[in-house]
Parts: structure tokens; C-alpha cells; sequence
């Protein structure tokens, strides 16, 4: 990590792609490999396994969705951010045509990660308050500590960062795409 925060390969970058390259080298080696793939599916750092089954059973129960989910960020999108973090550093021009490949990727994660949940009721999440009023889903939704924590913060905030970002990303990436092919039409 101290060989990239001090490299002078972002010197140069324009505010917005160094903005953009440190969103892939931390998704990449963090939030993709150490976190969703060795601790979501491998539960190898005992802190952040305990986090991630106190927001989502799910990762108790080792229901299918989060793992295979797990996977995919560990073994794809985590590489694959690294290797655009490095095509963004060095100004390589498959930068735009890569991030087109791996932002919608991310976003698909999310909405197979939180879509799931939500269509089985959102039973292993804490959503609800399991004596609240019977029937009237949003009467028994709570504000404690608790629930701001894992079902407000980790599980709506958290994951939908992953929607909102990659798709601003794969709209500038299409866009300065579609203006380096602009000039080859017909």
C-alpha cells in the first residue's frame, strides 16, 4: 500500500482520474479481496466476519448468493480493478475500454447481492422488528443504533455506493469511448 500512496505514477492525473483510480485500488486489493472475497466467502479476518453476519445471516447460513457474489470480487473484479488502477496511473489508452467491461460488472454484484434479499423478504437482514405490526412492512422498521448500523448504513448505504459510482464511471468511460471511435465513422 506505501508503494502506491507514494508513487509518483498518479503525478499528472487530473483531479478526476485520480479520484478514479483510487476508486479501483481500493475496491480492488479492499473492499473486493480482503473484505467480500476472504472475509464474505472465506471468512478469513475474524473482525470483519463477525460485521458481515451481524449485518446479513446470510454469511452465517454460507447461503449461495454472497458466496459465489464473494468469488467474483475476489477473483475477477478485484484483479480487475488493480489492472485498470494501473491503466488509469499509467494514462494506457484501454483504460476507458476496461473500465466499460468492469463498472457495469460492479453494479450487477450489487443488484444480485441486495435484489436477492430483498425478493426473499429481506429475512436475514435486520430490517424489521420481528413483534412489530403484523402485515405493514414499514411500521415495523426501526431506527436503534443497531439497525442505523447495519441494515440503514451497511446494507442500504454501503451497497448501493457500488450502483452509484460505476455507473457515473461507465457513462465517462462510453462517452470517451464513443469520442476516440467519433472520428473513424463513416
Amino acid at each position: 500500500v506505501a508503494v502506491r500512496v507514494y508513487s509518483p505514477s498518479q503525478k499528472g492525473l487530473k483531479v478526476y482520474d485520480r479520484w478514479s483510480a483510487e476508486w479501483y485500488w481500493w475496491n480492488g486489493w479492499f473492499f473486493h479481496m480482503v473484505l467480500d472475497g476472504f472475509t464474505g466467502s472465506y471468512l478469513l479476518v475474524p473482525v470483519s466476519v463477525d460485521q458481515y453476519q451481524a449485518m446479513d445471516g446470510r454469511f452465517i447460513t454460507r447461503d449461495s448468493v454472497p458466496y459465489v457474489v464473494g468469488l467474483v470480487e475476489l477473483y475477477f473484479m478485484g484483479p480487475m480493478s488493480l489492472f485498470v488502477y494501473h491503466l488509469i496511473v499509467t494514462k494506457h489508452y484501454l483504460r476507458f475500454p476496461m473500465e466499460l467491461i468492469l463498472a457495469p460488472v460492479q453494479i450487477m454484484g450489487m443488484i444480485v447481492f441486495m435484489a436477492s434479499e430483498l425478493y426473499e423478504g429481506q429475512v436475514n437482514i435486520p430490517s424489521r422488528d420481528p413483534v412489530g405490526v403484523p402485515g405493514n412492512m414499514w411500521a415495523n422498521l426501526k431506527f436503534n443504533e443497531y439497525h442505523i448500523t447495519y441494515y440503514w448504513f451497511a446494507f442500504w448505504f454501503c451497497n448501493t455506493v457500488w450502483s452509484y459510482v460505476p455507473a457515473f464511471r461507465t457513462i465517462r468511460a462510453a462517452q470517451e469511448c464513443a469520442a476516440k471511435l467519433k472520428p473513424h465513422q463513416d
